[in-house]
């Protein structure tokens, strides 16, 4: 329902109609109009603010350790039993501690639901003492696979657009003939 004076001024500052998006909300503002309605209040309210970016958000458990006395033999043994515990990432970055020693910060992305199994995989791989954990926030590109002859690729869109195209590695790996990358790319370079 709208009135005259409502739909000119809709008509005249509105570019597009949908669900209300994700934004900062700076101001709101809520009017009564006059008409006495039967089958709802006659009420309207307005939102000002800036538009966010439209990605998909969630949030993931960071779990952290600084290590300085692990056989680097051992990093990708602890990282693949990290990722069997079911972390969704894992990673090591060399870092300088205390008394000037050389040392890795082993990091695991999980589902909070993770946390137990992560953390304890954790500590049955490396010789840590303690973890941090973090809950952190996540902002993802929309994901879409498409399988190929040479694997499974990801797109990632944001706002209807494509911005990235990402091989499964061990798919594209695994195969007997290895084409460039390129060549299997060029279908999607339009795709949105």
């Amino acid at each position: 329902m709208v009135t005259p004076t409502g739909a000119a001024i809709v008509k005249t500052v509105v570019k597009r109609f949908g669900p209300l998006p994700r934004i900062k909300v700076e101001k709101t503002g809520f009017g009564a109009g006059s008409y006495d309605l039967k089958e709802q209040p006659n009420i309207l309210r307005i939102f000002i603010g800036e538009k966010e970016l439209q990605t998909e958000k969630d949030t993931i458990l960071m779990i952290e350790a600084n290590i300085d006395d692990l056989d680097p033999k051992l990093y990708d043994r602890a990282i693949a039993a990290l990722m069997k515990s079911g972390a969704l990432d894992a990673y090591i970055q060399p870092i300088r501690m205390k008394k000037g020693r050389n040392a890795i910060q082993l990091v695991a992305l999980c589902s909070p639901d993770k946390k137990d199994k992560v953390t304890k995989a954790i500590f049955d791989q490396t010789t840590t003492l303690g973890v941090r954990a973090f809950l952190v926030e996540r902002d993802k590109l929309e994901r879409l696979i498409r399988k190929t002859k040479y694997g499974r690729i990801k797109l990632g869109s944001l706002e209807g657009k494509l911005k990235t195209i990402s091989l499964e590695p061990d798919d594209y790996i695994a195969k007997k003939y290895k084409p460039p990358i390129s060549r299997i790319f060029r279908g999607f370079n339009s795709a949105g």
